[in-house]
């Protein structure tokens, strides 16, 4: 936050919510590429990440059940790898974390207020009192996510 209070969000990004799909569909591909080579969104990343494009294959053969390679692949391409994968197609896509944020809010929180008190929100430039109205929303939102968790 000390960071951010003097301008520098880097450490705070909203990424291109259409890459957490890619992410999914990766991951829903690795049962498919223990039979044969597919292609799934972060193939190419995994591909140069791990300097092999056949990395899979080592896998395939020290875990010869779909299930054991599924979790193979899942513990290779782990939370950091997701991570990489995420801010390398953020610097591809070169879209500010303000357009990330609308976009995201305009897709999936449209027909909520928050949209059109936010039409010209801007990190930088914005007023407080609409910081905090992002904010509050935000809060809002997570917490019935949480809930939602806890009741399932």
């Amino acid at each position: 936050m000390i960071k951010g209070r003097s301008g520098d969000w880097s450490s705070y990004p909203f990424y291109n919510y259409a890459l957490f799909d890619e992410v999914e569909k990766s991951f829903k591909a690795f049962a498919n590429l223990f039979e044969e080579d597919v292609d799934f969104p972060m193939k190419s990343f995994l591909k140069e990440h791990f300097k092999d494009e056949k990395w899979h294959v080592k896998l395939r053969k020290n875990n010869p059940s779909k299930t054991r390679f599924i979790k193979a692949c899942t513990d290779k391409v782990d939370a950091l790898r997701i991570l990489q994968f995420l801010k390398s197609s953020q610097k591809e896509n070169n879209e500010s974390d303000t357009e990330n944020l609308i976009s995201f809010l305009q897709t999936f929180y449209s027909t909520t207020s928050i949209i059109s008190n936010l039409t010209t929100f801007d990190f930088d430039q914005s007023p407080v009192q609409d910081l905090n109205l992002l904010r509050d929303f935000m809060v809002e939102k997570e917490e019935k996510y949480q809930q939602n968790d806890w009741n399932q």
